[in-house]
């Protein structure tokens, strides 16, 4: 399992509902598949499927990332914070070596 946070400052937020920020979900899979990079160096990333956004990811709070292989090629994840689901989604990889 690997973890992440988004801090209030990130650059993103002022225009994603001011006064009541979410976390954009193109940030929360920019995080998703940099995690699934650093576990899984010998693979490139072709694609992300099935992607869900169950509930908005709140600021400063650390969320947890599990990655699950599906096949040689895809991989199954989930984030939760706090274990609450947040999202969950499909990758396909291939491996490199």
């Amino acid at each position: 399992m690997k973890n992440f946070t988004i801090d209030h400052t990130h650059p993103s937020l002022p225009g994603h509902f001011p006064n009541n920020p979410i976390v954009p979900g193109v940030v929360i899979l920019q995080n998703v598949l940099n995690l699934f990079s650093e576990e899984n160096p010998n693979y490139v990333i072709n694609g992300v499927s099935n992607v869900k956004f169950i509930q908005p990811m709140k600021l400063t709070q650390t969320c947890q990332v599990d990655f699950k292989t599906m096949t040689a090629e895809r991989f199954s994840f989930t984030l939760q914070q706090h274990d609450e689901l947040i999202t969950i989604g499909t990758i396909s990889a291939s491996r490199t070596i």
